[in-house]
Order: C-alpha cells, then structure tokens, then sequence
C-alpha cells in the first residue's frame, strides 16, 4: 500500500513540473524575489479549506485565476504547494527561518496536519534553536492561535527558565511589555549583574539612532538617550547584589545612565558597607538570588515558585482514607499503600537504583497520571524552633 501511495504522490507532484491544464497562477514573493507558480483548482480546493473558500463561486467559472500572496516566499511556497499535490515534505533540507515561515503558511492554508508535523518536528530536532531564537519563536506563537504547543513552550521556559530568554541571541528584539514583565518577576534566580548586561544590550539596540557597543567613544548625547530608553526599567534592578568589581567594570562605565542620587547611594554602599543605602530603589530588595541547596539549582527553585504561583483550584487533594496509613516507614518518604512511595537505594545500603510508585490505594485521589518513576536525589527538611534548616 505504501509503494502504491509513493506512486500517486510522485504521480501528483509531476503535474506541477508538467503543469497541463492550469488554471490557476500563483505570484508569491515581494520585489525582485517573486514567482508565479502554476497550479490547479481541483486539487488546491480538495486539500485546502482556504483554496476551496478562494476558490468557489466566480472564481471558479473563471479560465484563468490570478493570485498574489506577496507574504510568502518563493522558497516557502514551493515546499507547500508540493506538500499540497504529494503529501510528502523533507524538513531536514529546509533552513529554520524558511521552516517557521513555512509553519506560518500552512496555518494561513488551513493544513493542520502540516503544522502539527512541522511543531513535532521543531521540538524533537530544533528546542536549542528555540532557545537560542527565543523572542522570534514567542512571537510567531502568539501571533497565532493555532500554534498552542509552541505558545506553551514559551510560557513553561518565561515561568520556569527565564534565564533562556535574557540570553537568547535575538534578545534585543523582546517586547517592551515582556521584558518588563520579566523584570518585575521575584523568582528570577540569575545573576543580577546578566541582567544588567543584558538589559545594556537591549538598550543600546532600541534607542534611535542604535548605539554602537564601543561606548567610551559615545558623546554625551548618547548617554543622554539611552538613559531615556532605560529610565522605566532602571527602578527593577537589585543594584545591592552586584558585587563591588562587577559595578567598577559595568556599571560605573553607564553612570550616566542612572538618575544622580541613586548613583551617589550606589557609590556609598560599595565604599562604605556599614552606611544603610537611603535611595528608596536599593531599600527595596526585588529578588533574592541565593539558593542555599546542594540538590537544587535557579531552574528547580523557578519551577518550585511557578507551582506556588499557579491557581490553587487546580491542585489536586487527595484525603487520606486511612489515617493509619497516612505515612509509611519503608525505603523513602511514602505516603498510603503507595499512593506516593519515593524510594531511592534500598534500605540506603547500596546503590541499586528501585522505581518509586503512584498509585491510588489509601488516599481517595490518584495525584499523577503515570504510576511509576525514578528519583535521583531528594531532600530532607527538619525544622527546629529558632534555629535553621538542617540538611539530611
């Protein structure tokens, strides 16, 4: 059945190099990158819903039908229109830029099976790209609705990963309200001095005219105007966590940047520890970096935050059906009959690794979907009265 179906699909795609009895002509591109592809009816409107909408009624009873689409590409359109008459595409022969353009079309010709296997194939081959591209990734995903899998990639790396974004390689072109948004975050567990580099960047990229990075060639004016593209934002850095060198190299050069009195407070705080800052933006702390686990790092405490965040109706509680098997003394911390079961080694004697369990016995709600997994490592809190954590 395959070999009959390469067959047909070879078959089809023939018509587009032969091209006998057209009627329809396609010019797609802008400028001196356009072409006009020949096409036919009967199978545009059989395979996509928006040809068969464009072309019904009129259209239809016409000899020859004339399309312009100057937002496509000749290189996009190609791919789709084979994809079209033969059902066949090769993704690993298409350049990423070209790929998302591609994604963005097959939505706009209403080929959901398309997208749905350009997405799978960009987050089993592509999620570094992703992440490198990151501000063009969130605006394709939002700009349509269709695009729900890539609009939670980019909500789960914003909530969890936000780290991604600042260092993403197209960072200079986030959106004003994002980027604000990001800022104003209490869980972005990076290194404050990363986001003043990376807002500097930003900057520079978004004042008119650009700067150039070479800024001890900067006149004053130009200071002048990327203060003024950084005035709002300036209030959101947690100035007393960057450390007295990185402030000699990175922010005493952008002085100017920053309103008189804050840098003269600033100035203090790094000269004279013991004086208290009186400016009210480094009176009021924004995030706290510090992370003091051996197990955890800035992604799980983000994740640990983002579950806090999140609405609790969504949570799920599940009562204990009986309290005598509430908490279990087995190989981990486990709860009911193996409701929630978290083992590690056995009886921590060696290093045989065992599966941990979830399933619904004791408690009167399953938890989790899945009824098995394996745990790396946990940790153990004990907390005592006046006194500090203690790590088991």
């Amino acid at each position: 059945m395959n070999e009959l179906l390469k067959t047909l699909s070879k078959d089809l795609c023939q018509l587009l190099d032969v091209a006998d009895e057209y009627n329809v002509l396609i010019t797609v591109g802008t400028d001196d990158n356009t072409k006009t592809f020949k096409a036919h009816t009967v199978i545009l409107r059989s395979r996509s819903a928006y040809f068969r909408y464009a072309l019904s009624g009129d259209w239809a009873r016409k000899d020859h039908i004339v399309f312009n689409k100057p937002n496509i590409s000749p290189e996009a359109f190609e791919v789709i229109l084979k994809y079209i008459y033969g059902a066949t595409i090769n993704l690993s022969a298409i350049g990423m830029l070209t790929l998302l353009e591609i994604l963005i079309a097959s939505d706009e010709f209403c080929l959901a099976e398309l997208t749905s296997f350009i997405t799978n194939h960009l987050f089993a081959r592509h999620k570094q790209w992703m992440r490198e591209n990151f501000i063009l990734v969130h605006k394709i995903a939002f700009l349509h609705e269709a695009f729900k899998k890539l609009q939670e990639f980019c909500l789960k790396t914003i909530q969890i990963q936000p780290d991604v974004v600042f260092k993403a390689n197209d960072f200079a072109k986030i959106d004003i309200n994002l980027l604000t948004s990001l800022l104003e975050r209490s869980n972005l567990f990076m290194p404050e001095i990363e986001i003043w580099d990376a807002l500097i960047k930003w900057g520079m990229f978004n004042t008119s005219p650009p700067l150039e990075p070479d800024y001890e060639t900067w006149p004053g004016e130009s200071f002048e105007n990327l203060q003024e593209t950084l005035h709002r934002f300036i209030p959101l850095i947690n100035f007393t966590t960057i450390s007295s060198s990185d402030f000699y190299h990175k922010i005493l050069p952008f002085q100017r940047v920053l309103p008189t009195e804050l840098f003269d407070d600033l100035l203090k705080f790094h000269l004279a520890p013991h004086v208290n800052p009186s400016h009210p933006i480094l009176r009021s702390p924004k995030r706290n970096q510090q992370i003091q686990s051996i197990f955890i790092n800035h992604i799980h405490a983000a994740w640990i935050m983002s579950q806090i965040d999140k609405d609790i109706n969504k949570s799920i509680v599940s009562r204990v059906l009986n309290p005598s098997k509430a908490i279990r003394n087995t190989h981990g911390p486990s709860f009911g009959d193996g409701d929630l079961w978290v083992k590690v080694t056995a009886h921590f004697t060696n290093n045989a690794t065992l599966p941990s369990f979830c399933r619904q016995k004791s408690y009167d709600k399953k938890i989790a979907d899945f009824e098995q997994f394996y745990v790396e490592d946990f940790e153990v809190f004990q907390i005592i009265k006046k006194s500090t954590v203690i790590y088991l």
